[in-house]
């Protein structure tokens, strides 16, 4: 009942924005090449644009399988940290796109990846699910791209999305506008480990999801 009820709720999303609004989704690493088969395929009949990490990332044969299957746009890698390790899913097609975060694989070596995949006619959309000044670093990267087309902001991320900037995000208009100054262009208020000290623990969210019933409720 899994994939019906996924692909149920995307329907959903599809039906509430209209075609107006382009869709990704991620699928976390948490099906089968079987259940991801299922729902790409219907993701595709409701024009979403990508289908991110369906499956565990080391099945590189399943993403093979998934890619080649499919129309919509497979899409991974925001865990890897060097060219080497994309690599084999560049040069077999596992992936449409990839996306490499300049949090792990660092700016250069994630330009080192994305004229790799460019060779391969593979695009490049980096993982960006970090504070506000890693969003700008993401912004740099992309525009250095021969192909750039979107950054990644994580909208959950909380007050160091904003704070972590002086002034916070230059958003205009809905788009993330790149300063002219040197480097990512922004400066970090002088203050900020006062007004936000290290705590220990994970940055993330712990969500208990109860089991499914049988029935899909």
């Amino acid at each position: 009942m899994i994939p019906h009820r996924f692909l149920g709720l995307m329907r959903d999303l599809r039906s509430a924005v209209g075609d107006e609004m382009e869709l990704m989704v991620d699928g976390n690493q948490r099906l089968t090449v079987d259940e991801a088969l299922f729902i790409a395929h219907g993701l595709s009949d409701i024009n979403f644009t990508w289908f991110e990490e369906p499956i565990p990332q080391d099945d590189i044969d399943g993403y093979v399988k998934i890619n080649s299957s499919v129309e919509i746009a497979i899409t991974g890698g925001e865990q890897f940290a060097t060219l080497e390790r994309f690599r084999p899913y560049i040069e077999r097609r596992a992936y449409d796109i990839v996306q490499p975060d300049c949090g792990i694989a660092g700016l250069s070596e994630s330009i080192k990846i994305a004229e790799y995949a460019n060779n391969f006619g593979i695009d490049t959309y980096p993982h960006s699910w970090h504070n506000g000044l890693m969003a700008m670093a993401h912004a740099h990267f992309v525009a250095a791209l021969s192909n750039p087309r979107v950054v990644e902001i994580c909208m959950p991320q909380g007050p160091l999305q904003s704070a972590i900037i002086s002034g916070g995000l230059p958003i205009n208009d809905g788009s993330l506008q790149l300063p002219e100054q040197p480097g990512f262009g922004v400066e970090i208020p002088d203050n900020l480990e006062e007004e936000f000290p290290f705590i220990e623990g994970s940055y993330a969210i712990v969500m208990n999801r109860l089991p499914l019933l049988q029935s899909g409720r």
